[in-house]
């Protein structure tokens, strides 16, 4: 998280008869592990020597190296704020909140805060924030020149399993000790579809309950994903490639451009057609590749769900698979071609990705850059 601290928290530092004076100097201390520590970035206003000195007299030797290195870098970091999200500023001057792109902390009101933590990352499966962070953050770096000699990523994965991902969120919202950030899919069965799946309806609902309650989740958000149905969704099909069979890449080939709502990894469910729209939604998308005619048949012939789910069972499947597996066999390759193949992942162009893809690519890098940026070599 990029963390500015205000003009008005170096004043009260510097004065030591003015009441909030330790609670400055705590917040500077903390910051300025937080950058030991390699959990944030910290910018400070443009101090004089006199202010400098004024807080050396305060800190430790180590600390007063870090308040130097972090002012020498302050014309490389505030710029960042335009490329984020959302980031921090710390004051007196305002109440703890979050609006929509600045969380402002004022000391005073959370003084059990932990600054020095890095980020808190949920999401459904551990393997998910090794994507994220360092295939679809290091391509949004690379996007908009966001310099890794710089600036790179620091966050604590949390896995939270679709059923339990949104307990894992209530209780880090609860707690309210450290900045958190949750991705989920979105689990839509069909692109123009309205309705999310229940992971995504989760979070939403804690998020939603904890403002009702008179909570304000300032240290903490979400993403739900809106051009894709889930994490599988995002692969790139040059680097799914290596993991299809001869009919599943001429399958891609046909209807890449059509897959964001796809479930690559159980392959399309006909049950799924019971429900109108999703059957509308479906049916521009493969009027040619489904016996839709026997779907049809089947609709007429059930008398509810259950009897057409066992019904069209009988139905060749549209494509293989790719299976649950499909993260974990791109991380963790078995073969040396596959090994190989791995490289590519991180080296992805704007070019190899659909347009969903690229959307989706672009906004949770910039959301998890956001929560998770950190300098790359600080002082120690």
């Amino acid at each position: 998280m990029l963390i500015t601290i205000c003009q008005d928290v170096i004043e009260k530092g510097i004065d030591l008869k003015d009441d909030d004076n330790l609670y400055a100097i705590e917040t500077l201390k903390k910051l300025l592990m937080s950058v030991k520590w390699r959990k944030h970035i910290v910018c400070v206003p443009d101090l004089d020597e006199n202010d400098i000195n004024s807080l050396a007299t305060l800190l430790t030797r180590e600390e007063a190296k870090l308040l130097n290195f972090v002012h020498s870098k302050r014309q490389l970091s505030f710029p960042l704020i335009n490329r984020l999200s959302i980031y921090t500023k710390i004051t007196f001057l305002e109440d703890t909140k979050k609006t929509d792109n600045v969380i402002v902390l004022n000391p005073r009101t959370h003084t059990d805060f932990e600054l020095y933590e890095e980020t808190h990352f949920i999401v459904e499966n551990i393997l998910d924030s090794q994507f994220y962070a360092h295939v679809i953050c290091k391509s949004f770096q690379e996007r908009y020149k966001l310099r890794p000699d710089c600036f790179t990523l620091e966050y604590y994965p949390v896995q939270g399993g679709g059923a339990t991902i949104s307990d894992v969120v209530k209780n880090e919202l609860n707690l309210k000790q450290h900045f958190c950030f949750a991705v989920c899919d979105s689990d839509k069965k069909y692109e123009e579809s309205q309705e999310e799946g229940d992971t995504a309806k989760g979070i939403r609902t804690v998020f939603s309950e904890n403002i009702t309650n008179g909570g304000n989740p300032f240290h903490a958000s979400f993403y739900v994903m809106s051009k894709v149905r889930e994490i599988e969704n995002l692969i790139p099909f040059c680097v799914l490639d290596f993991y299809s069979n001869p009919s599943q890449k001429q399958f891609v080939a046909c209807h890449q451009s059509h897959l964001s709502f796809f479930d690559m990894k159980v392959g399309f469910e006909y049950r799924i057609l019971y429900d109108k729209e999703v059957y509308e939604g479906w049916q521009r998308v493969f009027p040619n590749e489904i016996d839709w005619h026997q779907i049809d048949i089947y609709k007429a012939e059930a008398n509810n769900y259950d009897e057409f789910c066992d019904k069209v069972k009988r139905m060749p499947p549209l494509v293989d698979a790719w299976g649950k597996n499909i993260l974990k066999s791109i991380f963790n390759p078995d073969t040396k071609i596959r090994k190989e193949n791995q490289y590519r992942l991180y080296e992805i162009s704007e070019g190899q990705l659909t347009t969903n893809q690229k959307e989706e690519w672009d906004a949770i890098g910039r959301q998890v850059f956001s929560w998770c940026c950190r300098f790359t070599n600080p002082p120690r």
